[in-house]
C-alpha cells in the first residue's frame, strides 16, 4: 500500500480531522523550517491558487485582522502619537523655515559665490551644505544675508557647528544657551 496522499485523491472529513489531530503539538526544528522554505522558494503559483489565497486573506478572514475597522479618527490619533514619539527622540519632521524659496535662493547664491567648493577643505562639488556663520536660531535678522553664509562639505559643516556652539556658549552663557537650545527643539 502506498503511504501519503496521492494527488487528486479525495480525503474524507473524518480522515482530515484525524490527520489534523495527529499533527497537533509537533514541533518543527529550525533546520526543517529552513529546508521547507528553500523548497518553496522560486515556486510559481497558478492563477487559481493566487486567487484563492487572495480571497482567504481579505477583510476579517485575514489572520492579522483585529476584529474592528479603524475609523479615520483612530488613524489620526495613531499618526499623532507616532509623530510625538519620534519628536521626543529628536527626529525633525519638517523644517518650515528651511523650505521657503527665499532660503533656497540664499543657499544657491552661497554655493555659486563659493564656486561650489567647500571653503574649509577646498574640495569642489560633492555633498555641500550652506553654513550660517552666525547661527540661524540666534541671529534671525541675518538668516538670508549672503555674507552670513559659507559653503561647506558635510564633515566640515559638522565641525563648524561644533565650534560655533562652543563660541555661543561663551557669548550667551550656559543658561541662556540651554534655553535657546530647548526652544529650538520644540
Amino acid at each position: 500500500m502506498q503511504r501519503g496522499r496521492r494527488k487528486g485523491f479525495k480525503v474524507s472529513e473524518e480522515t482530515r480531522r484525524k490527520m489534523s489531530k495527529a499533527k497537533k503539538g509537533i514541533v518543527i526544528s529550525e533546520k526543517h523550517k529552513k529546508r521547507l522554505s528553500e523548497f518553496h522558494t522560486g515556486k510559481k503559483l497558478s492563477e487559481e491558487t493566487k486567487r484563492k489565497l487572495s480571497e482567504l486573506n481579505k477583510g476579517n478572514k485575514n489572520p492579522n485582522w483585529g476584529g474592528k475597522y479603524h475609523t479615520k479618527e483612530w488613524r489620526r490619533k495613531v499618526r499623532e502619537a507616532m509623530i510625538k514619539h519620534w519628536d521626543t527622540i529628536g527626529r525633525k519632521l519638517r523644517r518650515p523655515k528651511h523650505d521657503s524659496y527665499k532660503y533656497n535662493d540664499w543657499r544657491t547664491a552661497v554655493f555659486t559665490r563659493d564656486n561650489w567648493t567647500c571653503q574649509t577643505c577646498r574640495v569642489r562639488g560633492g555633498y555641500l551644505q550652506a553654513h550660517h556663520i552666525k547661527s540661524f536660531s540666534n541671529y534671525p535678522e541675518l538668516r538670508l544675508e549672503l555674507d552670513n553664509g559659507v559653503a561647506l562639505c558635510r564633515e566640515c559643516h559638522i565641525l563648524a557647528n561644533r565650534e560655533q556652539r562652543k563660541v555661543e556658549k561663551l557669548i550667551f552663557g550656559k543658561r541662556s544657551y540651554n534655553k535657546l537650545a530647548a526652544g529650538k527643539r520644540k
